[in-house]
């Protein structure tokens, strides 16, 4: 479910992480991280990467909103003026699209070797498998 909201200024405690995006160190403490411009949201969109919130000019919203239904994801759609985002990113913006995603948690070894795939065809078979330890 998309929630779309209407806003006039950048002032909404929601959007804290977009106003501070150059402080990434401290977004990836918290677990997330901001994308910037409309081919990187669209690929977070399109990943198994969790994704909070899309913030857009109003021109992109209405495309953006359906994409995000399209892929089923639970977001919130902020729709700001060009000159927020431009706030934001301290430049002048052409699409200026920002998504806040989630910074993946750590997975299994058999998670890592099944790749962008369905993670159910390829299982590391633990039984078979051996850890060592390195010398110190």
């Amino acid at each position: 479910m998309v929630t779309r909201r209407e806003l006039s200024d950048g002032d909404a405690p929601e959007l804290i992480p977009y106003r501070t995006m150059k402080a990434q160190h401290s977004h990836l403490g918290g677990g997330v991280f901001v994308a910037e411009g409309d081919k990187v949201v669209h690929r977070l969109i399109d990943s198994r990467l969790g994704l909070r919130s899309v913030l857009a000019p109003p021109a992109e919203a209405d495309a953006l909103e359906a994409r995000l239904q399209a892929a089923g994801r639970t977001a919130d759609l902020f729709v700001a003026p060009r000159s927020v985002l431009e706030g934001f990113t301290g430049f002048p913006i052409y699409q200026g699209i920002l998504a806040l995603g989630e910074v993946p948690r750590p997975g299994s070894v058999g998670d890592l070797l099944s790749g962008p795939g369905d993670r159910k065809s390829t299982r590391l078979n633990s039984s078979h498998s051996s850890v060592s330890r390195m010398p110190s």
